[in-house]
């Protein structure tokens, strides 16, 4: 697919290069992050009981609870509402389209939580798949697809962990280590694998999805997801932005 690139991008991740950035779409900005070949299972946050504080997505009174208590006490819950799924909504497909959305996103091990900006997945026939700051743009034809269309939800997806999550030092240093060229489009000319950003949504995909299924598979260190071994990949991760790994 033929990469988009528009300058509001470049203009986030100027202004924002920290964790908690608003990302909401800039004003007249349309959307313009392109990518070839990931959008979240929903999370319903429970509210805490009157009198205790909320807390995200595990309500736990600290009235009569310690720190140490309520960590127990989420974990016990998360563990039966299954893996962390992120924030997301739908705009547009059929019931059999978001279904392998969150299909997609729940294959992988990766924790969306980390991500807490709600992000719109907007599906659509015949549109290229890309992401956005806060958005995902998905082709409908490609999730009809099935399974195959799982890596790409995820790549699209990883797009926002490196959105809202990295920094612009961490960019610096996952750049030479992905074996990219440049970070992202605002530098013109290189092929769509010269990238950090799709190096990086590629093997973030890859690295908690590595079933045979998965359309990020790599083939030789070259491709996309092949820059860094996934073990490497994963606990670097984990030391830039946190515990990465929801089941």
């Amino acid at each position: 697919m033929s990469p988009v690139w528009d300058t509001g991008v470049a203009f986030f991740l100027e202004r924002t290069s920290q964790r908690g950035a608003d990302g909401g779409q800039p004003a007249g900005r349309s959307a313009g992050w392109g990518t070839n070949p990931v959008i979240v299972a929903e999370n319903r946050g429970q509210r805490a009981p009157k009198g205790g504080r909320e807390l995200e997505g595990c309500g736990v009174s600290f009235r009569s609870s310690s720190r140490r208590q309520w960590r127990r006490s989420c974990s016990r819950m998360l563990a039966r509402r299954g893996p962390p799924g992120g924030n997301y909504r739908f705009d547009g497909g059929n019931a059999v389209e978001r279904t392998q959305v969150r299909e997609a996103l729940k294959a992988s091990s990766f924790n969306w939580n980390l991500v807490k900006a709600q992000i719109t997945i907007h599906i659509q026939h015949g549109t290229d798949s890309r992401a956005f700051p806060g958005e995902i743009w998905l082709d409908a034809d490609l999730l009809d697809s099935g399974r195959f269309s799982w890596g790409v939800v995820q790549h699209e997806y990883a797009h926002q962990v490196d959105f809202f999550l990295l920094t612009q030092m961490n960019r610096s240093e996952l750049q030479p280590l992905l074996g990219a060229k440049a970070w992202c489009w605002d530098t013109s000319g290189l092929g769509h694998a010269d990238y950090g950003c799709e190096r990086f949504a590629s093997t973030l995909a890859w690295t908690y999805w590595q079933n045979a299924d998965n359309c990020m598979k790599p083939t030789s260190p070259q491709d996309e997801s092949g820059g860094m071994a996934p073990t490497k990949f994963k606990a670097l991760l984990s030391l830039l932005i946190g515990t990465t790994t929801a089941h």
